[in-house]
């Protein structure tokens, strides 16, 4: 057999200050996704905040995911 490929991945990221990050990505082949995801520092605290989303499907599969970490 013979057969073939597509993939798509395309990402932006933007640094306004030196303790926040913004990125946006966009992958797939047979499933295409898309992702945001905002990174902060504060101090000893890491905040990191993302949001996905399925755009291929019916009923598109959604994560958010907040996490908080200290470090020491």
């Amino acid at each position: 057999g013979t057969g073939y490929t597509d993939n798509l991945y395309i990402a932006l990221g933007y640094l306004p200050h030196d303790d926040t990050e913004y990125a946006f990505s966009l992958n797939g082949s047979e499933k295409l996704t898309t992702n945001f995801e905002i990174k902060k520092t504060f101090d000893t605290f890491n905040l990191d905040f993302k949001l996905g989303y399925d755009i291929n499907t019916p009923n598109p599969e959604r994560l958010a995911q907040i996490r908080i970490n200290k470090e020491f």
